[in-house]
């Protein structure tokens, strides 16, 4: 017998539900299938960001920390007496000083 002229009547509730049933899980899983490919491809834009990140990253260059460390003290030295938190700033010179006023009432 062709599906096309199936005779309908003699299925029962239960089939009917039963067809249902699968139906409405195949556009669950037709619906979650779209839902992991949109995630998959936003994870991948991530993953495609970081890895560009990590690319310019490895390209800088670097130095050892003990290098580094000797230029800054000698910089820090050079450059002590021009700096307010090491010699404090000058009476006259500092603007968060309060004035003094004398007021005679």
């Amino acid at each position: 017998m062709h599906p096309a002229s199936a005779n309908f009547s003699s299925i029962s509730c239960q089939d009917l539900f039963h067809i249902n049933l699968c139906f409405r899980f195949l556009r669950l899983l037709i619906c979650a299938e779209s839902h992991i490919q949109r995630n998959l491809f936003g994870l991948m834009d991530q993953i495609r960001v970081q890895t560009e990140q990590l690319r310019i990253e490895a390209q800088i260059s670097r130095k050892k920390v003990s290098e580094v460390s000797k230029d800054l003290i000698e910089y820090c030295e050079r450059e002590k007496q021009h700096d307010m938190l090491v010699s404090g700033p000058i009476d006259n010179h500092n603007p968060f000083q309060e004035k003094k006023s004398c007021a005679l009432l």
